[in-house]
Protein backbone atom coordinates (compact mmCIF):
# COMPACT_ATOMS: atom_id res chain seq x y z
CA UNK A 1 0.00 0.00 0.00
CA UNK A 2 2.84 2.39 0.81
CA UNK A 3 4.44 1.48 -2.53
CA UNK A 4 1.39 2.69 -4.50
CA UNK A 5 1.17 5.87 -2.41
CA UNK A 6 4.74 6.74 -3.34
CA UNK A 7 3.95 6.52 -7.12
CA UNK A 8 0.96 8.86 -7.03
CA UNK A 9 3.01 12.13 -7.26
CA UNK A 10 4.86 10.69 -10.28
CA UNK A 11 1.62 9.90 -12.14
CA UNK A 12 0.28 13.38 -11.46
CA UNK A 13 3.38 14.93 -12.95
CA UNK A 14 2.97 12.88 -16.16
CA UNK A 15 -0.75 13.58 -16.65
CA UNK A 16 -0.57 17.33 -16.10
CA UNK A 17 1.26 18.17 -19.43
CA UNK A 18 -1.11 15.92 -21.38
CA UNK A 19 -4.16 17.75 -20.03
CA UNK A 20 -2.68 21.12 -20.89
CA UNK A 21 -1.89 20.08 -24.48
CA UNK A 22 -5.35 18.55 -25.07
CA UNK A 23 -7.10 21.68 -23.81
CA UNK A 24 -5.19 23.87 -26.27
CA UNK A 25 -6.26 21.77 -29.40
CA UNK A 26 -9.17 23.81 -30.75
CA UNK A 27 -11.07 22.84 -33.99
CA UNK A 28 -10.25 24.88 -37.08
CA UNK A 29 -11.14 25.05 -40.82
CA UNK A 30 -9.23 22.60 -42.98
CA UNK A 31 -7.86 24.38 -46.09
CA UNK A 32 -8.62 22.86 -49.54
CA UNK A 33 -6.69 23.47 -52.77
CA UNK A 34 -8.13 26.40 -54.70
CA UNK A 35 -6.71 25.87 -58.20
CA UNK A 36 -7.11 22.12 -58.64
CA UNK A 37 -9.95 20.37 -60.60
CA UNK A 38 -10.95 16.75 -61.11
CA UNK A 39 -11.46 17.41 -64.86
CA UNK A 40 -8.68 17.92 -67.34
CA UNK A 41 -8.69 21.34 -68.93
CA UNK A 42 -9.75 21.21 -72.63
CA UNK A 43 -7.17 21.99 -75.30
CA UNK A 44 -7.63 23.59 -78.72
CA UNK A 45 -6.29 21.93 -81.87
CA UNK A 46 -6.37 23.20 -85.42
CA UNK A 47 -8.82 21.41 -87.74
CA UNK A 48 -7.18 20.17 -90.94
CA UNK A 49 -8.84 18.64 -94.00
CA UNK A 50 -7.45 15.89 -96.18
CA UNK A 51 -6.33 16.57 -99.72
CA UNK A 52 -9.27 16.77 -102.18
CA UNK A 53 -9.73 13.94 -104.64
CA UNK A 54 -10.77 14.56 -108.22
CA UNK A 55 -13.85 12.74 -109.56
CA UNK A 56 -13.64 11.12 -112.94
CA UNK A 57 -17.06 11.28 -114.63
CA UNK A 58 -17.81 8.60 -117.21
CA UNK A 59 -20.45 9.41 -119.84
CA UNK A 60 -22.34 6.42 -121.23
CA UNK A 61 -23.86 6.64 -124.67
CA UNK A 62 -27.51 5.57 -124.56
CA UNK A 63 -27.06 3.70 -127.84
CA UNK A 64 -24.47 1.47 -126.24
CA UNK A 65 -26.92 0.16 -123.59
CA UNK A 66 -28.50 -3.06 -124.77
CA UNK A 67 -31.98 -4.07 -123.62
CA UNK A 68 -32.36 -6.99 -121.28
CA UNK A 69 -32.77 -10.34 -122.92
CA UNK A 70 -36.36 -11.57 -122.75
CA UNK A 71 -36.82 -15.30 -122.40
CA UNK A 72 -40.20 -16.84 -123.01
CA UNK A 73 -41.35 -19.09 -120.19
CA UNK A 74 -42.42 -22.52 -121.37
CA UNK A 75 -44.27 -24.30 -118.58
CA UNK A 76 -44.08 -27.60 -120.42
CA UNK A 77 -40.29 -27.54 -120.31
CA UNK A 78 -40.01 -26.84 -116.59
CA UNK A 79 -38.45 -29.73 -114.64
CA UNK A 80 -41.07 -31.73 -112.80
CA UNK A 81 -41.51 -34.94 -110.86
CA UNK A 82 -44.61 -37.11 -111.15
CA UNK A 83 -46.76 -37.39 -108.04
CA UNK A 84 -46.96 -40.86 -106.56
CA UNK A 85 -50.57 -41.60 -105.64
CA UNK A 86 -49.98 -45.08 -104.31
CA UNK A 87 -50.99 -48.34 -105.89
CA UNK A 88 -54.27 -47.92 -107.79
CA UNK A 89 -56.62 -50.85 -108.04
CA UNK A 90 -59.00 -51.34 -110.95
CA UNK A 91 -62.73 -51.39 -110.24
CA UNK A 92 -64.32 -54.81 -110.28
CA UNK A 93 -67.31 -53.44 -112.20
CA UNK A 94 -68.52 -50.04 -113.46
CA UNK A 95 -70.25 -47.72 -110.99
CA UNK A 96 -74.00 -47.25 -111.24
CA UNK A 97 -76.18 -44.26 -110.37
CA UNK A 98 -79.47 -44.43 -108.50
CA UNK A 99 -82.03 -41.74 -107.76
CA UNK A 100 -82.61 -40.71 -104.15
CA UNK A 101 -86.02 -39.53 -102.95
CA UNK A 102 -86.41 -38.44 -99.37
CA UNK A 103 -90.15 -39.14 -99.52
CA UNK A 104 -89.46 -42.86 -100.03
CA UNK A 105 -87.91 -43.14 -96.57
CA UNK A 106 -90.38 -43.43 -93.72
CA UNK A 107 -89.05 -42.12 -90.42
CA UNK A 108 -90.42 -44.39 -87.71
CA UNK A 109 -88.29 -42.93 -84.91
CA UNK A 110 -89.40 -39.31 -85.31
CA UNK A 111 -92.88 -38.03 -86.02
CA UNK A 112 -93.50 -34.30 -86.29
CA UNK A 113 -97.20 -34.81 -85.61
CA UNK A 114 -96.53 -36.52 -82.29
CA UNK A 115 -94.35 -33.78 -80.81
CA UNK A 116 -96.03 -32.21 -77.75
CA UNK A 117 -97.15 -28.70 -78.58
CA UNK A 118 -99.52 -25.99 -77.45
CA UNK A 119 -101.04 -23.13 -79.46
CA UNK A 120 -99.37 -19.74 -79.34
CA UNK A 121 -101.06 -17.05 -77.30
CA UNK A 122 -101.41 -13.76 -79.17
CA UNK A 123 -102.31 -10.48 -77.54
CA UNK A 124 -102.72 -7.13 -79.29
CA UNK A 125 -102.04 -3.97 -77.30
CA UNK A 126 -102.52 -0.38 -78.40
CA UNK A 127 -99.13 1.28 -78.67
CA UNK A 128 -98.71 4.02 -76.10
CA UNK A 129 -97.19 7.38 -76.86
CA UNK A 130 -93.40 7.04 -76.48
CA UNK A 131 -91.24 9.41 -74.50
CA UNK A 132 -89.70 11.73 -77.10
CA UNK A 133 -86.71 13.94 -76.47
CA UNK A 134 -84.23 15.99 -78.44
CA UNK A 135 -81.06 13.96 -78.79
CA UNK A 136 -77.76 15.39 -77.72
CA UNK A 137 -74.59 15.04 -79.74
CA UNK A 138 -72.73 11.73 -79.32
CA UNK A 139 -69.66 12.06 -77.12
CA UNK A 140 -66.24 10.50 -77.37
CA UNK A 141 -65.98 7.13 -75.67
CA UNK A 142 -63.95 7.18 -72.46
CA UNK A 143 -60.39 5.81 -72.73
CA UNK A 144 -60.83 5.17 -76.47
CA UNK A 145 -57.66 5.08 -78.58
CA UNK A 146 -59.63 5.93 -81.74
CA UNK A 147 -62.37 8.46 -82.53
CA UNK A 148 -65.21 6.28 -81.21
CA UNK A 149 -68.50 8.05 -80.50
CA UNK A 150 -70.81 6.90 -77.73
CA UNK A 151 -74.63 7.18 -77.73
CA UNK A 152 -76.25 6.64 -74.34
CA UNK A 153 -78.15 8.26 -71.50
CA UNK A 154 -76.72 11.71 -72.18
CA UNK A 155 -78.18 11.58 -75.71
CA UNK A 156 -81.69 10.57 -74.59
CA UNK A 157 -81.48 6.76 -74.73
CA UNK A 158 -82.85 4.58 -71.93
CA UNK A 159 -80.79 1.83 -70.35
CA UNK A 160 -77.06 1.43 -69.96
CA UNK A 161 -76.66 -1.85 -71.89
CA UNK A 162 -77.45 -2.04 -75.64
CA UNK A 163 -78.03 -5.70 -76.54
CA UNK A 164 -79.05 -5.37 -80.20
CA UNK A 165 -79.93 -2.84 -82.89
CA UNK A 166 -81.50 -2.80 -86.34
CA UNK A 167 -82.16 -0.13 -88.97
CA UNK A 168 -85.20 0.81 -91.06
CA UNK A 169 -85.03 1.66 -94.75
CA UNK A 170 -85.38 5.37 -93.93
CA UNK A 171 -82.35 5.22 -91.61
CA UNK A 172 -84.14 5.14 -88.26
CA UNK A 173 -82.13 3.06 -85.78
CA UNK A 174 -83.87 0.77 -83.26
CA UNK A 175 -81.97 -0.32 -80.16
CA UNK A 176 -82.89 -2.95 -77.58
CA UNK A 177 -81.56 -2.15 -74.11
CA UNK A 178 -81.89 -3.35 -70.52
CA UNK A 179 -84.52 -0.63 -70.01
CA UNK A 180 -86.82 -0.88 -73.03
CA UNK A 181 -86.73 -0.08 -76.74
CA UNK A 182 -85.25 3.07 -78.29
CA UNK A 183 -85.54 4.62 -81.75
CA UNK A 184 -83.18 7.28 -83.06
CA UNK A 185 -83.75 9.20 -86.33
CA UNK A 186 -80.67 11.39 -86.10
CA UNK A 187 -82.44 14.22 -84.28
CA UNK A 188 -84.94 12.80 -81.79
CA UNK A 189 -84.87 9.74 -79.53
CA UNK A 190 -88.06 7.85 -78.59
CA UNK A 191 -88.25 5.45 -75.62
CA UNK A 192 -90.70 2.53 -75.35
CA UNK A 193 -91.17 0.67 -72.06
CA UNK A 194 -93.87 -1.19 -70.12
CA UNK A 195 -96.05 1.92 -70.19
CA UNK A 196 -96.17 1.77 -74.01
CA UNK A 197 -97.15 -1.93 -74.12
CA UNK A 198 -93.93 -3.94 -73.84
CA UNK A 199 -94.10 -7.27 -71.99
CA UNK A 200 -90.68 -6.94 -70.36
CA UNK A 201 -88.07 -4.23 -69.90
CA UNK A 202 -84.92 -6.10 -70.98
CA UNK A 203 -84.75 -6.66 -74.77
CA UNK A 204 -81.94 -8.88 -76.02
CA UNK A 205 -82.64 -8.89 -79.77
CA UNK A 206 -84.21 -6.44 -82.26
CA UNK A 207 -85.03 -7.00 -85.93
CA UNK A 208 -86.79 -4.73 -88.45
CA UNK A 209 -88.60 -6.64 -91.24
CA UNK A 210 -89.40 -5.50 -94.79
CA UNK A 211 -92.66 -3.90 -93.58
CA UNK A 212 -90.74 -1.79 -91.02
CA UNK A 213 -92.25 -3.77 -88.16
CA UNK A 214 -89.93 -4.01 -85.16
CA UNK A 215 -89.56 -7.53 -83.74
CA UNK A 216 -88.09 -7.75 -80.26
CA UNK A 217 -87.17 -10.74 -78.11
CA UNK A 218 -87.20 -10.39 -74.33
CA UNK A 219 -84.78 -11.81 -71.83
CA UNK A 220 -85.45 -14.98 -69.78
CA UNK A 221 -88.08 -16.38 -72.16
CA UNK A 222 -90.59 -13.58 -71.68
CA UNK A 223 -91.82 -13.88 -75.26
CA UNK A 224 -91.66 -11.89 -78.47
CA UNK A 225 -93.36 -8.62 -79.41
CA UNK A 226 -93.93 -7.01 -82.78
CA UNK A 227 -94.28 -3.23 -82.88
CA UNK A 228 -96.09 -1.60 -85.81
CA UNK A 229 -96.04 2.20 -85.75
CA UNK A 230 -98.34 2.44 -88.80
CA UNK A 231 -101.22 0.58 -87.12
CA UNK A 232 -100.28 1.74 -83.60
CA UNK A 233 -100.32 -1.83 -82.21
CA UNK A 234 -97.97 -4.20 -80.42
Amino acid sequence: MRKYQQNIPLLLCLLTPLLIVSCNNKPGNIPFPQDESEFTAPTTEKLTFSEPEKFEWVTINKDSVLPAKVTKLDIEKLPSTPIELGNPVALLKPMSDSAFHLEDFKDTAFSLEKIPSKPLQFKAVILGQPKRSKSGLPRLKDAATENLLQFGLDQGASGTIVSSFSQEKNGTMWMGTDDGLNSFDGEYCENYSLAQGLNYQWIIQVLVDKHDQVWMRYQSGNGISVLNKKTGLI
